[in-house]
């Protein structure tokens, strides 16, 4: 439904369609108390050229809609381009607000946070994105991770980043690898450097990846074109989605459905369920919100075809016991959907940090993978503090209590942590991080790659609970890619994950769940 709504290009015209749910849709919320909703953009001939022209704002009619109220309206016919706007609201109080749209699909210049929508474009042809020739089951991927920008920044000059991704994606392929996940691509606030964990337009591409000012039409394009490529080479193509919280930012630049309520505490899709975070939670135990999410997760899939989501931070909308709501009623209703439109081995992987305990929650939602912490919090101990007992049998032994057809993702690094290489003292000392490579290409599960770790890459990152507090974590680390041919290491590794990369693809048993000795009882650790 949600995905229906936001604008659209109908015939040349654009037409504009913001939806509130009914009482019978949410358990906690109220009323937006809202007396008039116009929309305001550069569809109209801006004022002196610089504002828009807010008297000609169009209003939205309110209709009777699903048990909510649907406010639509249309504009006259337009000429092909790329248009930004906004909702100019007005409240009970006398309150306005000029506010974006939950549902767009295109975001606008990053100085204003708009939303956009385009009238023509490419052609259905020029966006179609053709699946994967044989989507794999999980246990047979690669996975690379990287985040976009950071990945692309030392040679895409002009370029977009999400053009220059794809000038990479065949040494990607070259590697070994046969999946790719990237940090969120979904539109966050401008103004700080971002790893994409705090969206506020789920429905949109982030400008900055896409943003061509000479083809601002062609920015969900310019994604769809990344997966086209990917699936090209047989890489499955991983979104990371971000559905335990939200960024508010102003009303201005922020999530648009807590700015559209009069009173902020009767926005039925914020609110307190499962852990908290940070930003603002989404709140699952109302339907409103469930049903955004799931519409999403379907957007994506169908307009993009994407092969699997990675879920966020998932203590975040998940409660012990509680089925009907969050979590498990999201994997329940996108099992249901991916199996009425007959696509198979689509990953569903949960983040539900930290320890083994993860591997119980994914059984219990039914989910495809859980991210198996262990094995970088062990790894970092080994390397950092020579810490090295019994306990490496049970990590080792990766397929343990993960129920039929589910399997760990496992990582000796990741975006959240230090490097590898950092880990066990620099570059330099390159070779203490074999034995982690090695064990990761040869355990039951999905082995994930942070970009950079295959060269040696040592970003260090604050990792304890004081050192978090006092040191900033999400700052940009660009791959360094001139470190490809400073010296003998990076040759090497690559040579090393590569040959490990082969080795697991061309032999089955490496992949499979089968562990000697099958029996090692935790006791025997120490």
């Amino acid at each position: 439904m949600y995905r229906k709504f936001g604008a659209y290009d109908k015939s040349g015209c654009i037409e504009f369609k913001l939806f509130f749910p009914g009482a019978s849709a949410y358990k906690r919320g109220g009323d937006p108390k809202i007396v008039a909703l116009r929309v305001v953009g550069d569809f109209h001939q801006p004022l002196n050229g610089v504002q828009w022209d807010v008297s000609r704002a169009l209003t939205l009619t309110p209709q009777a809609y699903n048990g909510g109220t649907l406010y639509s309206c249309k504009t006259d016919p337009l000429p092909d381009g790329f248009y930004q706007y906004k909702y100019l609201v007005t409240f009970v109080n006398g309150e306005t607000r000029i506010v974006g749209d939950p549902c767009a699909r295109y975001g606008g210049s990053d100085e204003f946070e708009n939303a956009g929508v385009v009238v023509g474009g490419s052609t259905p042809q020029q966006n179609l994105v053709p699946p994967l020739t044989k989507r794999l089951p999980l246990q047979d991927l690669i996975i690379y991770e990287l985040h976009i920008g950071d990945f692309t920044s030392e040679y895409r000059a002009n370029r977009t980043p999400m053009d220059a991704l794809i000038d990479r994606l065949d040494y990607i392929a070259s590697l070994g690898f046969n999946a790719v996940e990237t940090l969120p691509w979904t539109a966050w606030p401008s103004g700080d450097f971002s790893w994409g964990y705090n969206p506020f337009m789920y429905f949109s591409v982030e400008n900055y990846y896409v943003d061509n000012p000479a083809m601002p039409a062609e920015k969900l394009s310019k994604l769809k074109r990344f997966v086209k490529e990917c699936h090209a080479r047989g890489l499955h193509v991983i979104m990371d989605g971000v559905f335990n919280h939200v960024e508010k930012r102003m009303f201005n630049r922020g999530f648009a459905y807590y700015w559209l309520y009069q009173e902020l505490k009767d926005c039925p899709f914020i609110g307190d369920y499962g852990e908290g975070g940070f930003f603002e939670n989404l709140d699952f135990g109302n339907e409103c919100t469930q049903q955004f999410v799931l519409e999403v997760c379907k957007y994506w899939i169908e307009v993009v075809g994407i092969d699997g989501i990675r879920f966020d931070f998932t203590k975040g909308f998940y409660v012990p016991g509680d089925s009907s709501h969050g979590l498990p009623k999201l994997i329940a209703d996108l099992r249901d959907y991916l199996g009425n439109t007959g696509q198979r081995n689509f990953s569903l992987i949960i983040e539900h940090l930290a320890g083994y305990a993860a591997i119980d929650v994914a059984n219990q939602v039914d989910a495809t993978s859980c991210w198996y912490d262990e094995f970088y919090w062990r790894s970092r101990e080994w390397l950092k503090y020579g810490y090295l007992d019994g306990r490496i049998m049970r990590l080792l032994h990766s397929a343990r209590d993960f129920g039929a057809g589910r399997v760990p993702t496992t990582y000796i690094e990741n975006h959240d942590h230090a490097q590898v290489a950092s880990n066990a003292g620099g570059r330099a000392r390159w070779y203490r991080t074999q034995p982690h490579a090695i064990a990761l290409y040869t355990v039951c599960g999905a082995p994930l790659v942070f970009s950079g770790q295959e060269f040696g890459e040592d970003y260090w990152m604050p990792e304890g609970y004081e050192e978090t507090e006092t040191l900033q974590r999400v700052v940009p680390r660009p791959k360094r890619w001139t470190t490809l041919g400073a010296d003998s290491t990076a040759g090497f590794m690559r040579w090393l994950y590569g040959t490990l990369a082969a080795i697991r693809k061309a032999h089955p048993a490496l992949r499979s769940p089968n562990f000697y000795p099958s029996v090692w009882f935790d006791s025997w650790d120490r």
